[in-house]
């Protein structure tokens, strides 16, 4: 276990062993927890002069499970642990002037959601049984939307769980229109939460950190060392339309039904979407026959998926190991403190955090992968603007 005050406390155990990284040995300590992915996943790299770990101690399940504790402190708690499973291993290569250790691997709760197959069916609360596939996955918490507190006959038919969920979060949808189901595994306070929950309740939760983009916090704000903006808004212009056409035939009334979706439910961070107002591009989907499911929610939760990443952001703060995926964060440039309008810079104010990387070498540092669907701007724009009875903040 190493300390750099001020900075951030890093153990590592294989198995039961402390291992002692010290920085100039420590080449990559990286964790990657992510909205898109089921569990968080790890590499560490480090000098190894005498080859133990490389040539001597076998890659067991005991030298396998890597312990990683994340801290700014010997006298505070953790701020976050992970208990990892390598999965592959780079042991030296001919060329390299000195031995090196090289791991990646998944938090161990991997086997209860990619290798065992179930064959099974439920009929009662959706909530209730998403509930319990996140216990018997190994998951310490669970946090499924109150939304899905209705019945729904639900079968598995011979497959993994981690196929069966990717599956249902594409078709469910909550009983108060809630589209675009999450479902991802986040590592939190030290404990493993199972998250099932709609787009709409994340961006419609409070704030969890404020940013300033400078080289110092600002009141409440911590401060962000750099940033780098991807804007969707050609590239996906001919997705990123007002509406999504759909269709489906209806087995009982033998026809095909043809039907659309629109924008103006869908609940933006922002006051603008990254569609003009002129756009009339519309995407078909073709869903095949009838079943229980809504097709109407499932294209609602489609089309709201894709306008979510119109827009994205990179950010690098100092080393946060209590933010996670499904977080809102705020972001201030300075551009707005001098003229007064906050958004006088289009890419301030609210974004989702999609994917959190922590970085651990001589430093801890923190980048952010963020989105949203548009932009906040005082200027006149052609894009669209969210509804009036929208959620703004």
């Amino acid at each position: 276990m190493i300390e750099l005050v001020g900075n951030y406390l890093l153990g590592v155990k294989f198995g039961g062993l402390e291992i002692p990284l010290a920085p100039d040995i420590l080449h990559e300590c990286t964790i990657v927890q992510d909205m898109k992915k089921f569990l968080p996943m790890f590499r560490l790299t480090f000098s190894d002069p005498t080859a133990a770990f490389t040539h001597l101690l076998p890659m067991d399940n005991q030298i396998g499970t890597i312990y990683i504790e994340l801290g700014t402190s010997f006298s505070e708690d953790p701020e976050n642990t992970f208990v990892f499973e390598a999965f592959r291993r780079f042991p030296e290569e001919e060329n390299r002037p000195q031995n090196v250790f090289d791991v990646t691997g998944l938090l161990n709760l991997w086997k209860e959601l990619f290798v065992k197959t179930y064959s099974r069916g439920w009929t009662g609360m959706v909530k209730q049984v998403l509930e319990n596939i996140g216990k018997e996955i190994g998951c310490d918490e669970v946090e499924v939307s109150s939304s899905l507190n209705y019945k729904m006959n639900l079968v598995q038919p011979a497959i993994t769980n981690a196929k069966f969920l990717s599956d249902l979060k594409k078709r469910i949808y909550g009983k108060n229109g809630e589209y675009a189901f999450q479902c991802f595994i986040k590592r939190e306070k030290g404990k493993s939460v199972f998250v099932f929950k709609s787009l709409k309740e994340f961006v419609s939760q409070d704030v969890r950190k404020k940013y300033i983009v400078a080289d110092v916090p600002f009141e409440d704000r911590e401060y962000l060392f750099n940033y780098k903006i991807i804007d969707n808004y050609k590239l996906v212009s001919g997705f990123a339309s007002k509406n999504q056409t759909f269709r489906y035939f209806d087995w009982e009334k033998g026809q095909w039904v043809e039907s659309l979706v629109s924008y103006d439910e869908f609940v933006s961070l922002t006051e603008y979407l990254l569609i003009d107002r002129e756009e009339d591009t519309s995407l078909m989907i073709d869903f095949g026959r009838t079943n229980q499911f809504d097709y109407r929610e499932v294209s609602k939760s489609d089309f709201y998926e894709r306008l979510n990443h119109l827009s994205k952001m990179w950010v690098t703060a100092p080393g946060d190991s209590r933010i996670v995926p499904g977080d809102v964060v705020d972001i201030l440039f300075p551009e707005g403190l001098t003229t007064g309008e906050v958004f006088v810079f289009q890419y301030a104010g609210l974004w989702l955090v999609e994917r959190v990387v922590h970085t651990v070498v001589d430093t801890h540092r923190t980048k952010l992968l963020l989105t949203r669907a548009g932009i906040d701007t005082s200027s006149d724009t052609s894009l669209v603007r969210v509804s009036e009875n929208r959620r703004r903040r």
